[in-house]
């Protein structure tokens, strides 16, 4: 039996989370940069080969997701190995289109390549270095005294790294890895994030886990990427750039006015401090951090969409014969946010709608309707394998409903006015209440962005200016977001996704409008130094008005940092007061958390990748669910014993009762034989039980009595199923 004196030489968990995230961050290069680069050297876009190698990088960050993420999901359903070799063969063209122009550029005496990090690129650097070092630490685990503290975020990333372990395993389409009943399923989500980063997993030979970390980390340089090249080509803000792009990666890091929500509750309510402040919403508008921490690939869509705005943007000057280029790049980045995230790409869909109407009307600018629906054309031919697997159903499974409905969006909960004696008396419906809390809930929400739509929407506050076209289509899509995520939800789950994830196309205009004022606001005297039509609106604003989003940037800032810091140690912080309190609940969780992650890791390297496992479905809150769903890497036949027992994804959920019923007996405690007839029915291979199961405490019970192929003092995985 393994023992605690085998365990001191086992090299520290979050010291090998940490090296091989740092490992996985480089991995990403073939599908971030090389493969974005190669194609715009290939076509000289936007005359790519005359820029400097920052101004290229730039472009090829967005440019790569928009084509790796396609080009992955297509070449995926031959082979993965398919998939890698395209990511290979792009990393090696790279390289010989950069040494063939070194070689070019040595041929003309005195001349050399531009790197173009000057001026403030050293800062640059160090923000994207910082970054890198904080999503790391804030989604490693932290080891200590047989105690794992998992972060916040993996509780959501749990699933994906799940997932992604399935796209390994199964290919593309994935199976449901979560939800098994007489045969696999295919995967009903939107899995393109998990294809990409099971490529890449595959690819550099690192845990899916490192890989999903690195993810993160890379969807804040695609942000980053993107704010750069909609500052310079989009709202072409001059000699301002460099100071402006700053402002914009700063912003990243402010979110609402939730840390006053929170004094608030701990203060006045008495309420205990929250491991996440967007708690209090009901509906909230997720921050930058958050949403990069928890759900990239919400972030990645958002910018492949704003990506493909771009370059239809740039295509109003383009010859005939450059349209077909830019076409072709809008569908792989229309198709590429569609699988990445459905409902992104579903707010954008409607959003360019309307903003194509007012375009033809009122702008008289077709040119860049024509190459968007020309592209989305090209992106519909490209996702027409993807569309039919989610129009295609098994019989009994979940679903049937309605994805979408109208309903008024609840940030600020309804019941304590619906309670109040005043209402009562007039007999005011929940729906009203919402709609009369839905100003309020929006001001807490955006804080500072909120005061930046005003200036733009106020011709007073911008001194009457009139607004460029680039800016009238940035505030056209912020405002026209707002009813749709403010009256359409989605009805899938109990969560309003659509609501939260369509804000984005809110977040983003209104965060390079924001940087722009920053920016004119910290120039000498309050003047712009900028030479556009527009872009001495922050000279003309109110100091008063000024003096409002000054506190609502520093708030939100204070928000966010209260956030990663709650993400990271709200665990440690709990286990503290608990063990004080002599309490072993939270020391619980750690511990269960240890001993999956070791006994996991050793199972991994023993049982086969293609069987079948059962651990306890019956898990009792989510922290405990989450230490299965990162360390078993294999099918299982339930996640949960709750709902639909993870057959929401894809499978026939006809299975579920009866599985629930033969799972929970099975973990409080049953002979051999039962467990043999269970496994054998169910299809399962392998029984996982921990010493936190009820079973574990019977001697006579499928635990003790079932042939081991993993025996640790705490965690033990059987045989089972093979008579």
């Amino acid at each position: 039996m393994a023992g605690r004196e085998s365990e001191s030489h086992v090299p520290s968990i979050t010291a090998g989370q940490i090296v091989s995230a740092a490992l996985a961050i480089p991995a990403f290069l073939p599908s971030m940069v090389c493969t974005g680069y190669i194609v715009a050297w290939a076509t000289n876009l936007h005359r790519f080969r005359e820029r400097t190698l920052v101004d290229r990088i730039f472009w090829s960050i967005p440019l790569s997701l928009a084509v790796s993420t396609s080009s992955i999901a297509l070449l995926g359903r031959l082979s993965l190995n398919t998939a890698v070799l395209f990511l290979w063969a792009s990393t090696a063209l790279c390289v010989i289109s950069l040494c063939w122009e070194q070689m070019q550029l040595r041929r003309q005496q005195g001349k050399r390549m531009s790197f173009g990090l000057r001026p403030m690129g050293g800062i640059a650097l160090g923000l994207a270095l910082l970054w890198a070092v904080v999503a790391v630490l804030s989604l490693v685990d932290i080891e200590s005294n047989r105690q794992l503290f998992t972060s916040v975020p993996m509780l959501d990333q749990a699933y994906r790294i799940n997932w992604t372990e399935s796209v390994l395993h199964t290919g593309i389409p994935p199976a449901n890895s979560l939800y098994f009943y007489k045969h696999a399923a295919p995967m009903r989500n939107y899995y393109f994030w998990y294809a990409l980063c099971a490529v890449v997993a595959k690819m550099s030979h690192l845990p899916v886990r490192a890989v999903i970390t690195a993810g993160c980390v890379w969807a804040g340089f695609v942000v980053a990427a993107l704010n750069g090249l909609c500052l310079k080509y989009l709202l072409e803000v001059g000699h301002r750039l460099r100071r402006q792009f700053l402002c914009s990666v700063g912003l990243l890091m402010v979110t609402g006015l939730d840390i006053c929500v929170i004094f608030w509750n701990v203060l006045y309510a008495h309420l205990p401090l929250s491991s996440n402040p967007e708690d209090w919403s009901k509906s909230p508008i997720i921050s930058w951090l958050d949403t990069l921490l928890w759900s990239p690939h919400h972030i990645a869509s958002m910018a492949c969409c704003i990506f493909a705005f771009l370059l239809a943007w740039l295509g109003r000057k383009e010859r005939l014969s450059r349209s077909c280029t830019s076409v072709i790049l809008i569908g792989f980045a229309l198709a590429s946010g569609f699988g990445l995230s459905i409902y992104v790409m579903f707010s954008f869909f409607l959003v360019m709608l309307l903003w194509a109407v007012w375009q033809i009307t009122i702008e008289r600018s077709v040119r860049p309707v024509i190459l968007l629906f020309a592209g989305g054309t090209g992106a519909a031919v490209m996702l027409i394998p993807y569309l039919l697997e989610l129009t295609r159903s098994s019989t009994g499974a979940a679903g049937g409903g309605s994805t979408f409905e109208f309903s008024v969006r609840e940030m600020i909960p309804a019941g304590g006015l619906m309670a109040s004696s005043l209402f009562q008396h007039f007999g005011f419906s929940h729906t009203f209440v919402k709609f009369l809390l839905l100003p309020p809930g929006y001001a807490l929400e955006l804080g500072f962005y909120l005061v930046v739509l005003c200036i733009y929407l106020v011709p007073s506050w911008r001194g009457w200016r009139r607004l460029t076209h680039s800016e009238r289509s940035l505030v056209f899509i912020a405002v026209f977001t707002l009813p749709l995520m403010s009256f359409l939800r989605s009805s899938v789950i109990s969560i309003n996704d659509f609501g939260m994830r369509s804000a984005l196309l809110l977040q983003f205009p209104l965060l390079l409008l924001g940087a722009g004022l920053i920016a004119g606001w910290k120039a000498p005297n309050g003047q712009t130094t900028a030479s556009t039509e527009g872009a001495s609106v922050a000279g003309a604003t109110p100091k008063w008005v000024r003096g409002i989003a000054s506190i609502a940037l520093v708030l939100g800032a204070a928000g966010t940092l209260y956030q990663a810091l709650m993400f990271r140690f709200a665990l440690p912080i709990a286990a503290a007061a608990q063990s004080a309190a002599h309490d072993p609940k939270v020391r619980d969780l750690a511990h269960n958390a240890y001993i999956s992650s070791r006994g996991y890791a050793r199972m991994n390297a023993v049982v086969r990748p293609d069987a079948i496992v059962q651990y306890n479905p019956a898990g009792p809150t989510i922290y405990w669910d989450s230490a299965d769903l990162l360390g078993v890497n294999h099918q299982t036949v339930m996640s949960t014993d709750r709902g639909l027992c993870g057959a929401e994804l894809g499978g026939d959920a006809s299975g579920c009762g009866a599985m629930s019923v033969t799972m929970d007996a099975l973990f409080k405690g049953a002979s051999a034989e039962a467990a043999e007839q269970a496994c054998h029915q169910f299809g399962i291979q392998f029984l996982i039980a921990r010493v936190y199961d009820p079973a574990w405490s019977d001697r006579r019970s499928w635990v003790w009595t079932l042939k081991p192929v993993v025996v640790d003092e705490e965690f033990r995985v059987l045989a089972c199923g093979s008579k």
